[in-house]
């Protein structure tokens, strides 16, 4: 079975929303490697994902559902960088009440 509201293509950058493989490494960009059609779950097409894991900044290739997956938009990259970018600023700050910086 084939999911029709995204088509994933090899070197198509996606949003892997959840990663039952490696939980710190949900919400995180990847590129697909390759679609096997109907080689998933319940006929499902299985797509292959390389990714780096944000915890330790080791690579993976996995396979994931299409249901795990969102196609990249403009929108959802400004959210992405945003909640990055507030993330940093609230390291910057601990760093420098340490006295680190």
């Amino acid at each position: 079975m084939r999911n029709e509201q995204d088509e994933y293509t090899p070197g198509m950058k996606v949003l892997i929303a959840f990663n039952s493989h490696r939980s710190a490494a949900s919400n995180v960009i990847g590129t697909v490697l390759a679609v096997r059609t109907g080689e998933g779950f319940l006929g499902y097409d299985a797509i292959d994902v390389e990714f780096t894991d944000p915890s330790d900044d080791s690579v993976h290739q996995l396979p994931f559902g299409a249901v795990n997956l969102r196609a990249l938009d403009t929108a959802r990259l400004i959210v992405m960088a945003k909640r990055h970018e507030a993330r940093a600023a609230e390291l910057r700050l601990l760093a420098k009440e340490a006295g680190d910086v």
